[in-house]
């Protein structure tokens, strides 16, 4: 059964019913019908995968993430299905394992019209690669979202200086002077930018920065609990602890009650990203909120425009807020 068969069965060309089946408005309410009517009689299912290759477009993105162990890139991703899904497109989800060998490998799949544009999550790169994403952006659609990679692709997420500042500044104003800094081993954007915030915050209340309180993790719950409990042992003296990560947060206040500190009497906890464990975790942890679902439904919306060639943002940021819980006295 093919395409000549519906022409046939609906008394019309070949290239009407392609216009059909590509929604043209130059055909004629009647003549649609009796196209679909020959469709359903003969039962025709088109070729969908043919039509795009001429139309040179496929109706597929890639969402290009790390990982998904942290439930925050889930519900962006949420927000980037939901509105894809709204748009006509289907979502492929490329996970990296932080190798940026897998990562080249899903973009040179835009090259090869496999997919119509891409949405980088939580990704970096170094300098060479940084170079071939931007080649890549030339020709094919990109948008970053959460992570800065390079100004002269379209980026998304919340203003992760402002966030950390608000943290570091709000812990002060609650008599907290000694803040435990947790950050990440990396050299990403959002990490840059909460060090500044953090940094900067102390300044602006007349606290000298002291590189002693800061320590590096991975985000993860394990390596947080040990390089805490290492810390903790050089008996330097700390009323509050501020994390990139809210895993990171509940290693460190699990490791600080393991030592026989009260939470927040003793020292108060701060995390970022409001995931799920926050109300779980005894106390309850506070942290910074963000809306995934709106940010990946923005990443998304800034793609979709891009495709389709019409206006966007190169720069959106989004509302954030400070949770407070039980691990703080604010």
């Amino acid at each position: 059964m093919n395409i000549s068969d519906v022409a046939k069965k609906a008394g019309v060309s070949v290239a009407t019913v392609s216009r059909v089946l590509n929604n043209s408005s130059s055909v004629t309410q009647k003549t649609v019908k009796k196209v679909q009517d020959a469709i359903d009689t003969l039962n025709y299912k088109p070729n969908i995968a043919g039509r795009n290759l001429r139309i040179n477009k496929t109706n597929n993105i890639l969402v290009i993430v790390n990982s998904l162990v942290n439930t925050f890139f889930s519900k962006l991703i949420k927000g980037i299905e939901d509105t894809a899904f709204e748009k006509g497109y289907n979502v492929l989800i490329c996970t990296t394992d932080n190798s940026p060998e897998k990562m080249m490998h899903y973009l040179d799949l835009l090259g090869k019209k496999l997919a119509d544009g891409a949405i980088l999550l939580g990704i970096e790169a170094d300098g060479a690669n940084k170079a071939r994403i931007r080649k890549i952006s030339e020709s094919v659609p990109l948008v970053q979202c959460s992570e800065r990679i390079d100004d002269s692709i379209p980026y998304i997420a919340i203003n992760s200086f402002k966030a950390m500042y608000d943290v570091t500044d709000a812990l002060i104003k609650s008599g907290r002077k000694r803040i435990l800094y947790i950050s990440a081993d990396n050299s990403l954007f959002s990490t840059e930018q909460r060090f500044d915030g953090y940094k900067t915050a102390l300044s602006d209340n007349g606290i000298k920065f002291d590189s002693k309180l800061v320590i590096y993790g991975n985000y993860g719950y394990r390596t947080a609990l040990q390089i805490t409990d290492n810390f903790l042992k050089k008996k330097i003296k700390i009323d509050a602890v501020a994390a990139v990560g809210d895993r990171m947060a509940y290693g460190a206040l699990n490791a600080l009650k393991n030592n026989g500190f009260k939470i927040p009497e003793d020292i108060s906890v701060f995390g970022f990203d409001n995931i799920d464990l926050c109300h779980m975790s005894s106390p309850t942890l506070s942290s910074v909120n963000q809306n995934q679902q709106i940010i990946g439904s923005k990443a998304m919306e800034t793609l979709f425009a891009m495709i389709n060639d019409e206006p966007y943002e190169m720069e959106t940021i989004t509302d954030y807020e400070l949770i407070f819980r039980e691990s703080t006295n604010i």
